[in-house]
């Protein structure tokens, strides 16, 4: 899959200033709002502290397709894109798509955890796409 030069890195700086009150580590789930970045729409993502699931929706609003390349956060050392339970290089958002990270068809796993995760507290994340 050969990527145009004009890319859109959407990366912590979508969610830095918006995901640190977004996304919540509880032992009950945190539910959060809905964060727009251009023609991409991060929907509620949230996490379980007793989870190794990141549970939240993507939606490409735009006129071309995305790629979600990875997702970043220094909480957890590794995570993975998983499509039918399979990790993966990259992940295709198709023009008015909307990716549910929530089933086994599509995932974002979280593992090595970093540092103790606190009921409460949030985390910076994020999401790196790129347009076709």
């Amino acid at each position: 899959m050969k990527f145009r030069s004009h890319a859109y890195w959407v990366f912590a700086a979508i969610l830095m200033a918006a995901v640190l009150g977004i996304i919540g580590i509880a032992a009950s789930p945190v539910i959060a709002h809905t964060v727009e970045k251009g023609d991409v729409i991060i929907i509620h993502p949230w996490v379980e502290s007793s989870d190794t699931l990141a549970h939240l929706s993507i939606s490409n609003e735009g006129t071309r397709p995305l790629v979600l390349l990875r997702a970043e956060t220094p909480v957890f050392e590794k995570i993975d894109i998983l499509r039918n339970g399979k990790v993966i290089r990259n992940l295709l958002i198709k023009c008015g798509d909307i990716i549910a990270f929530d089933s086994p068809d599509a995932q974002i796993k979280l593992s090595k955890l970093t540092q103790p995760l606190v009921e409460g507290n949030h985390f910076p994340r994020g999401l790196c796409l790129s347009a076709m």
